[in-house]
């Protein structure tokens, strides 16, 4: 459920690039799973790179919330960027069908393959909770589709939608997008409601070993190395089975290794393999962490 190549270090740049590369596979495919791996990694990963000063941290460890120092020079370069390309994305055209592939408050002009211009309003607060209010307002009214995403982790594409207060008849859904093709007038308000739940995902990719055997809904058991808990798009917890989540447990290896423990931070002048920094107190692996 992580989406870099070591489960446990986690770097601004590589989220960045991530995000980036998945919208540019959605415009090549409009595949809505490259639209939730974007999501995903913003809320779970981008915004955990952030430190207090505002920069991007070069490192992090995203079991236990540690971050690294700010890498300036790329990260918190690469990062604002990203968040340019996603809000981009968050909308799309394609002939006379308008995309809606992110969720957040936002107002948007698009035109319409024939110039007519189109203004969508969104109202939510996704992605703590699942309504989603869209208002469409066309210059003069037009027959278009309206294609919003429904994200790949609602159970059977499970969503309440209704069109200007009644529950819609046009709408179809196909490809993971709910699409409403019908004439659209001014004031025209598509409502949906998500069902956010609680539920786990296994994560068995990584390079520390599997521990302990985890089914998940009565899948088959499989060598977890980290469960996460997740409602909505937003990933609450992480779990190591058979670890009890000791939170000054670390490794001993190299310098990814050590970013696992917690991140490590120069003016530590002890072993850089025994370190982990909570807020503003540094502590040695043989110390409690206070939290």
């Amino acid at each position: 459920f992580f989406t870099t190549a070591n489960d446990q270090v986690d770097e601004g740049c590589a989220n960045a690039d991530w995000v980036s590369l998945n919208l540019a596979l959605w415009r090549d495919t409009k595949d809505t799973k490259y639209l939730d791996a974007a999501e995903r990694t913003l809320y779970n990963q981008i915004y955990n790179n952030q430190i207090p000063n505002g920069g991007i941290s070069g490192s992090c460890n995203l079991e236990q919330g540690f971050r690294a120092s700010e890498s300036w020079f790329c990260c918190s370069m690469h990062v604002p960027a990203a968040l340019a390309n996603f809000v981009r994305h968050t909308y799309g055209r394609d002939g006379n069908t308008i995309y809606v592939n992110q969720f957040f408050p936002n107002k948007v002009q698009l035109s319409l393959s024939d110039g007519t211009k189109v203004l969508i309003r969104q109202t939510t607060s996704y992605p703590r909770k699942g309504q989603v209010k869209i208002t469409v307002c066309p210059q003069s009214p037009t027959r278009f589709t309206l294609a919003v995403r429904l994200p790949r982790w609602l159970d059977n594409n499970k969503a309440v939608v209704t069109l200007n207060g009644t529950k819609s008849r046009s709408s179809t859904v196909r490809k993971h997008y709910l699409r409403i093709d019908r004439r659209w007038k001014d004031g025209d308000v598509v409502e949906l409601d998500f069902a956010f739940a609680m539920r786990a995902q296994v994560s068995t990719t990584g390079q520390h070993p599997a521990l302990g055997k985890v089914a998940i809904n009565r899948s088959r058991p499989v060598k977890a190395k980290l469960i996460g808990v997740f409602r909505g798009p937003l990933l609450l917890a992480t779990f190591r089975p058979d670890h009890n989540n000791d939170i000054t447990w670390i490794y001993r290896g190299g310098y990814n290794e050590v970013q696992e423990s917690g991140g490590v931070y120069g003016q530590w002048n002890q072993s850089w393999r025994d370190a982990i920094r909570r807020l503003d107190k540094q502590y040695s692996s043989t110390e409690p962490v206070a939290l």
